[in-house]
C-alpha cells in the first residue's frame, strides 16, 4: 500500500493494510506510520519543494518492495504489530477510561 500523504493524523488505512498483512510505503506525516515499526513500513519524508528528491526516494522503496519475500515479511510484521489494536479491544479501553 502506497501512502505518498503530506500530511495525515492518522490515516486509519495504514493500520487497515498492516491488518492486511500488506506492506506499506507512507510518510513521516502519517501519524499512524509512527506506531509501525521499520519492519512493517516505509516512512519517507513527505513531499516537499524538492519533489524529484521525493519520487527518487518512493522508486527506491518501491523497488526493495519488488522482492517478494520482502513484501511477505513486512506484511507480517505489520499484521503482529496492528494485531493489539483490533476493535474490541479499542472499545474496551474507552469504556475503562469513561469508567
Amino acid at each position: 500500500v502506497v501512502l505518498p500523504t503530506r500530511y495525515d493524523p492518522f490515516a486509519n488505512v495504514t493500520f487497515e493494510a498492516a491488518a492486511a498483512a500488506r506492506p506499506i510505503v507512507t510518510t513521516r506525516a502519517n501519524g499512524a506510520a509512527e506506531w509501525l515499526s521499520d519492519a512493517a513500513c516505509v516512512r519517507l519524508d513527505a513531499p516537499a519543494a524538492r519533489a524529484e528528491a521525493f519520487v527518487d526516494a518512493l522508486v527506491a522503496a518501491l523497488l526493495r518492495l519488488r522482492d517478494a519475500g520482502q513484501r511477505r515479511a513486512m506484511g507480517e510484521a505489520g499484521r503482529r504489530e496492528v494485531t493489539p489494536f483490533d476493535w474490541p479491544s479499542h472499545v474496551a479501553a474507552l469504556r475503562d477510561e469513561y469508567r
